[in-house]
């Protein structure tokens, strides 16, 4: 018996049971399934993979989210960008201020 195997059968996200290839269209097509109700090993064989494989792409994941696997010109120009924003998004508060004291001074 293998113990990765839950004990009880899957249900979908509205408590019914379903069969692995409803899970897998559900999965794929357009309603989709909760995945947050499935374990790792759960979600590993509703994907055809191996758990190992599944946590390696999590991780790669995190690591694209974070910007670990940058080069250095493009860690750079990130940085860069982000400055921008923030300098940007100081300027539009600025200016939304100061509208405002001059459409109260109007009024």
């Amino acid at each position: 018996m293998d113990m990765n195997k839950p004990k009880q059968q899957d249900t979908l996200a509205n408590g019914s049971e379903a069969s692995k290839s409803a899970k897998e269209s559900s999965l794929y097509g357009q309603s989709g399934i909760d995945l947050k109700d499935y374990n790792i090993n759960q979600i590993a064989e509703i994907l055809a993979v191996r758990t190992d494989q599944l946590y390696r792409w999590l991780e790669r994941f995190d690591q694209d989210r974070d910007g670990e696997n940058l080069s250095n010109a493009d860690r750079e120009e990130l940085l860069l960008l982000r400055e921008e924003v923030k300098t940007l998004q100081y300027e539009r508060h600025k200016l939304k201020r100061g509208i405002d004291r001059l459409t109260k001074k109007i009024n």
